[in-house]
C-alpha cells in the first residue's frame, strides 16, 4: 500500500494533539519544550505533506525548503525563532 498524504495528515494531527496535551497537562519545562517541538514537527509534517502531492503551493519546492528552514532556525537560536518561520 502506498503511503498517501491522508497517512501524512493522520501522523501529524497525532503529534499535534500529544504536544498539546504535553503542553497543556505538564508543569515541567523540560517537557512542555519537548511539546512544544512536536507541535512545530506537526507543522513541517504538513508542509512537506501537502508538497508532495503541490496541493497548496504553485513551486514544487517551496515547503521542504521552508521547513528545513525552520529546523535549522530552531537549532541555531532555540525554541523562540518558531514564530520567525510562520508557526
Amino acid at each position: 500500500h502506498p503511503i498517501t498524504t491522508a497517512h501524512y495528515l493522520v501522523l501529524s494531527t497525532a503529534l499535534l494533539l500529544v504536544g498539546t496535551i504535553g503542553v497543556l497537562a505538564r508543569r515541567n519545562i523540560v517537557i512542555i519544550l519537548m511539546s512544544i517541538e512536536l507541535i512545530l514537527n506537526a507543522a513541517n509534517i504538513n508542509l512537506v505533506a501537502f508538497n508532495r502531492h503541490n496541493f497548496l503551493w504553485r513551486r514544487r519546492n517551496r515547503s521542504p525548503a521552508l521547513s528545513f528552514d525552520c529546523i535549522a532556525a530552531r537549532r541555531r537560536h532555540g525554541e523562540r525563532s518558531g514564530a520567525l518561520c510562520g508557526l
